[in-house]
């Protein structure tokens, strides 16, 4: 784990949709990339998203962070709202 961290492979981020299938379309999307989920947190009861919408925060690695790309881009075409919240690779 500690080689995929150093290299930016693992990315927290969260995801907003309108749909009600989120958290299976996200993981379908995420998994169809060849990336693998850590971690999801999806909550709607105590969050200030509207009960039409959906707040996903996914902890995830990819292979390389071009897959990282690939994976926002994706989710971005199935009308998907994202931002990096976190990510392990280097800044220069």
């Amino acid at each position: 784990m500690r080689v995929r961290l150093v290299k930016g492979r693992v990315v927290r981020m969260r995801s907003r949709s309108q749909t009600g299938r989120a958290l299976a379309e996200v993981a379908t999307i995420i998994g169809a990339c060849g990336a693998n989920i850590l971690d999801v947190t999806h909550q709607r009861l105590f969050h200030d998203v509207s009960s039409k919408n959906a707040e996903l925060d996914v902890t995830f690695e990819a292979r390389s962070p071009a897959d990282v790309e690939r994976v926002a881009a994706k989710l971005h075409e199935a009308n998907f709202t994202t931002t990096i919240l976190e990510s392990s690779a280097k800044t220069s």
